[in-house]
């Protein structure tokens, strides 16, 4: 059976109101429901594995296809950009198309990304597919959240997030050590095996995702999505993405190649938002994708703002913690992801037992707080770092961190829904713009991603070239190109300097540490602004009997 498409964003309040009420959360759940639900947790599982599984592979990737740093670096920005801007669009196409279609065609693109990654023969190509991968796991990203909207109600929602990014989390685990294990055979494996799993839970879908069809003609409705909207919001961010990746590293940043896309892109988010504000929806063009009206919750702007602090901070721990253990601790690629674990095995249960007490507790903000003052922690000592760490700083510094990061994973959810749904003036429940906010929630933390990513990619190599020139300068390193390791290398750079004397090999070790050490100086930053964000927001009730005002 099809699925019912939920009602759009320009529906008469009249229209929304004659939904039915919420399923009481006692009533027993059919054997469906829980089939369902492990559908979900095996697509974000797989989504989470292929977002990260790259991170621990990088370094033999690079290697394997004669990569730069920038070039390595953009293989998860393109995917994480991809799911981004294919987010709103796969937002839009489950209220034409419905939840169950959209979620197996993105299945489908998914596993087609892969079966093509596997296949790539050089780094162009493996960035292409990575891209396709992304518009494919954009929309399982989006399908996954709405599609818990319509399964749960209000009030189990948080403690159904916490069990999916359970999921996620673990994803997290499985996709680090299987990334540095499989590059032990072929980095090629990493995607060969995406195949078997996106298999199974298609199928689960296909005979047991049972939601109501709708009547609305299909191709009506995608026809009105507001694509000018979002060719303008794609074109600015990618301008933007552009510059950041390769300002520093391949161009100066006083350069036209980085100053006209990241102008133009600043230009065009500018211009974007009136768009969306004054013209979308009018003069007969489609409704706007992401409306303003989502914004003008205190809370709920605020939580879309520590989504994407929390996604720019979390997606360097697997990118630049990886690449410091692995070049300036001087541990393999598999030693290096067994010493992340710490990290990546306490995600899952504190984002669990936060959903959980988030949704007995109904509240949410507090958590929130907690979370961004761990990071914050966190952070500091990864910047306090240089070469050959203890294995007490490595584990000590990734707990306060990963704590903090698995609290976030319900709570910036719970937030934006919570604002969404508040009922101060006793007006009813609009799923519709909650089903759309929850999208944003996708969208941000994709756009997040991809900014961290790229942020790292940018700190790292600025920081790295003058480290180099100054070793040069004051003859720790000899001035001869035979040991020169500039920062388009540092990817590869433990590979490199294997085959050096050990007191040259020591010094870029250095060299790495202090480089990675200006992305934690960057996320200490980030974790702070996260702090005053939460505080900023209300203590919302997640039954909406009453809300708080605090701080």
């Amino acid at each position: 059976m099809g699925d019912n498409p939920a009602p759009s964003a320009q529906q008469s309040r009249s229209d929304i109101e004659q939904q039915p009420p919420e399923k009481d959360s006692k009533v027993k759940k059919p054997r469906s429901f829980y089939i369902t639900v492990t559908s979900i947790c095996l697509c974000v599982f797989i989504s989470s594995v292929n977002t990260i599984n790259f991170a621990s592979a990088l370094p033999a990737v690079a290697s394997s296809l004669s990569a730069t740093t920038t070039q390595a670096f953009w293989c998860g920005t393109v995917l994480l950009f991809a799911q981004c801007i294919a987010q709103p669009v796969y937002g839009a196409a489950t209220e034409a198309f419905g939840r169950k279609r959209c979620m197996l065609a993105a299945l489908v693109i998914f596993a087609l990304g892969s079966l093509l990654a596997a296949l790539a023969r050089n780094i162009q190509w493996l960035i292409a597919v990575r891209a396709v991968q992304g518009l494919g796991g954009g929309g399982i990203n989006v399908c996954v959240n709405v599609i818990i909207v319509d399964l749960v109600p209000r009030r189990e929602r948080a403690k159904l997030s916490g069990i999916v990014s359970l999921a996620g989390a673990l994803g997290l685990v499985v996709g680090v050590l299987s990334g540095s294990a499989l590059v032990q055979r072929s980095w090629r494996l990493m995607f060969w095996i995406n195949l078997p799993i996106a298999g199974v839970a298609f199928l689960l879908f296909v005979f047991f995702l049972s939601l109501e069809e709708g009547q609305d003609n299909p191709l009506s409705r995608l026809k009105a999505l507001d694509w000018t909207g979002i060719v303008i919001c794609a074109g600015s961010v990618a301008g933007i993405l552009f510059a950041l990746v390769n300002g520093g590293t391949e161009y100066a940043w006083s350069s036209a190649n980085v100053l006209s896309p990241l102008i133009i892109g600043a230009v065009g988010v500018a211009g974007f938002f009136a768009f969306e504000g004054c013209i979308a929806g009018t003069h007969g063009l489609g409704p706007p994708f992401i409306p303003l009206r989502l914004f003008t919750s205190r809370t709920a702007a605020l939580g879309y703002l520590i989504t994407f602090l929390q996604a720019m901070i979390l997606w360097a721990i697997p990118y630049y913690f990886l690449l410091y253990l692995h070049v300036s601790a001087s541990k393999t690629l598999v030693q290096s992801s067994v010493l992340l674990l710490p990290s990546t095995l306490i995600l899952p249960p504190a984002a669990a037992v936060a959903g959980s007490l988030m949704s007995k507790l109904s509240r949410f903000k507090y958590f929130n707080v907690l979370a961004f003052t761990l990071m914050t922690g966190g952070c500091i000592g990864l910047a306090t770092l240089r070469a050959d760490p203890t294995t007490g700083q490595i584990v000590g510094y990734q707990v306060l961190f990963s704590l903090g990061g698995g609290i976030l994973f319900p709570g910036r959810l719970v937030a934006v829904q919570a604002a969404q749904q508040e009922l101060s003036s006793g007006k009813p429940d609009d799923r519709a713009d909650v089903r759309i906010a929850t999208s944003l929630v996708s969208f941000t933390t994709s756009l997040g991603q991809a900014f961290g990513i790229a942020m790292g990619s940018t700190a790292l190599q600025s920081r790295w070239n003058p480290l180099v020139a100054r070793a040069i300068e004051i003859g720790r390193l000899p001035d001869n190109s035979t040991y020169l390791v500039p920062g388009s290398q540092a990817a590869r750079s433990a590979d490199i300097i294997a085959h050096f004397p050990d007191d040259i090999a020591a010094v870029y070790r250095d060299i790495a540490a202090e480089s990675v050490a200006k992305v934690w100086y960057i996320c200490i930053g980030l974790a702070a602004a996260g702090i005053l964000a939460a505080l900023g927001s209300r203590n919302l009730d997640l039954d909406n009997k009453k809300s708080q005002q605090e701080g």
